[in-house]
């Protein structure tokens, strides 16, 4: 699928929806999985807890105006998140780092900084500071199956 890309964007430019990218595997309650601590990555794993935790504080869903990016480097975890605030037009965007193991305790420190204004910033009206971007088109031929 990379050749079919026309552009990445980076963490700067568009953050994703927590948990975007993130493949999980889910199971009954109350059923064995002897299989399961061989498919689970602690790094991954604590990524989408820091993210589903920041969204969580903020009472967000699928829907809401909030984002989160985790990365996690040896034994800390970067937490990226941004929050729209619809009532003034005001939006938050900063990070956070903690340690590997309280991925969630992070998650959820990061809103009440929001709260308090932390990096507050007010809505850019549409149009301006508009960047020229040159994508790369390709042609896919996708063959009918049916």
């Amino acid at each position: 699928m990379e050749e079919i890309a026309g552009y990445y964007f980076s963490i700067e430019e568009m953050l994703p929806a927590a948990g975007q990218g993130i493949l999980a595997v889910q199971g009954r309650k109350g059923e064995k999985y002897l299989w399961i601590n061989e498919v689970d990555h602690v790094m991954t794993r604590a990524a989408a807890l820091a993210e589903r935790q920041f969204v969580t504080e903020l009472e967000g869903g699928c829907t809401s105006p909030a984002s989160a990016y985790a990365r996690v480097q040896e034994n800390e975890i970067e937490l990226t998140g941004l929050y729209y605030r619809e009532s003034d037009g005001a939006y938050f965007r900063g990070q956070l780092k903690g340690a590997l193991g309280d991925a969630q305790k992070t998650g959820s420190s990061w809103p009440g900084r929001c709260a308090q204004g932390m990096e507050a910033r007010r809505d850019v009206p549409r149009g301006a500071g508009k960047t020229e971007r040159v994508e790369k088109r390709t042609n896919i031929n996708i063959p009918k199956i049916w």
